[in-house]
């Protein structure tokens, strides 16, 4: 065995990524298209983010990548790497590849300055590795919280004369309302600039924005809806999942109204019928969230932001970026 690492082009290796990506992750789990890892790879951003690969001789065999997110706290705007797309071949696992692989992106990232920001499943395997490269690369870390999959599933109930959702795509809308969106101090989250807003409604996957407005205040909120194909052990499976939600936190008459709505969003045949993934709903109160239908699901992750410079650490305790 002859490994090597290189940095490569995220774009141009996403054929090779998504071979890697597809073979790597056991059912249920995300479909890794090449054009989704082509999407993921090209957001636009002022810093150019780097993907990292393994090969054995000429063959790929394990990688690793940054897509690039702008981020918001306490007014203070920051570029963003969000490192994911982690996987290694299982006939090539623990000989050390996935270390190598964080090494080589971890020190490119850091010679850009970025932040990072990551997810891991709590105690787990990739998780312990994962903190032992970030400490070993130098970056401290804050951990953003604990993250809960859940599911919504619309039922009778008396329409709420608060909150009202409609579809509207238009980035602009998405870009305006992220600009305005004024969290708790604790959160750190997502402001795509218009140029991230219109590579949104890019994605090779059905996207729609949805806007909620609250009667007669002025009060606004967005989320972003996406159709998404998971593969499980009985084939594909499409699924409409809420990744991205900038709505006032207390505000569950204003979730409610998103998630009715997106139980709409792609009606037909092969789309699990009115079921809504929710894999960020970080803010809202559980016992909130049950009150209008939303049930946690099992899954569950951890968000960690990381950084070499520890002055440019947020006050923050956790983030509604979606979980990538």
């Amino acid at each position: 065995m002859a490994l090597s690492f290189s940095l490569v082009d995220g774009v141009s290796f996403c054929a090779e990524a998504s071979d890697i990506l597809e073979a790597a992750w056991s059912p249920p789990v995300i479909r890794y298209a090449p054009e989704y890892v082509s999407w993921q790879m090209g957001f636009p951003s002022s810093a150019t983010m780097p993907a990292a690969a393994a090969f054995d001789g000429g063959k790929p065999v394990g990688f690793m990548a940054a897509t690039a997110r702008h981020l918001g706290c306490r007014g203070q705007a920051m570029e963003a790497a969000v490192v994911s797309f982690v996987a290694v071949l299982p006939g090539w696992r623990g000989q050390g590849i996935a270390g190598g692989l964080y090494r080589l992106l971890l020190d490119s990232i850091a010679e850009r300055n970025l932040p990072v920001i990551t997810y891991s499943i709590p105690g787990s395997g990739g998780e312990r590795a994962l903190l032992r490269a970030y400490s070993a690369a130098g970056f401290r870390m804050v951990g953003l919280g604990s993250y809960s999959n859940y599911a919504f599933a619309p039922r009778c109930q008396a329409a709420d004369v608060e909150w009202r959702a409609c579809f509207c795509d238009d980035a602009r809308v998405l870009a305006d309302v992220a600009a305005g969106y004024v969290p708790d101090e604790s959160a750190l989250w997502s402001v795509p600039t218009l140029a991230q807003a219109e590579h949104y409604f890019r994605d090779p996957r059905p996207r729609r924005l949805i806007l909620a407005e609250c009667a007669g205040s002025g009060v606004r909120g967005a989320a972003l809806v996406v159709l998404s194909e998971l593969r499980t052990a009985q084939g594909l499976v499409k699924i409409t999942t809420l990744d991205s939600v900038l709505l006032p936190q207390q505000a569950i008459s204003a979730l409610h109204a998103v998630l009715n709505l997106a139980s709409t969003a792609w009606p037909g045949a092969g789309v699990a019928a009115g079921i809504v993934s929710c894999p960020n709903l970080s803010g809202f109160d559980p016992l909130a969230l049950r009150s209008i239908g939303v049930r946690k699901t099992g899954g569950q992750f951890s968000g960690h932001f990381c950084t070499r410079q520890p002055e440019a650490f947020p006050a923050s305790g956790r983030t509604n970026l979606e979980i990538v």
